[in-house]
């Protein structure tokens, strides 16, 4: 099976009151799982 990995939010590293810092999204099949 293909796992696909998707990277979240990349375009700024340091978090702040308005903004989270990046995550990552999964997929194998059809699960996906996201990293907050």
């Amino acid at each position: 099976m293909l796992l696909k990995i998707t990277f979240l939010g990349t375009s700024g590293t340091t978090p702040s009151v308005e903004r989270n810092p990046s995550g990552i999204l999964i997929q194998h099949g059809k699960y996906r799982f996201l990293f907050d």
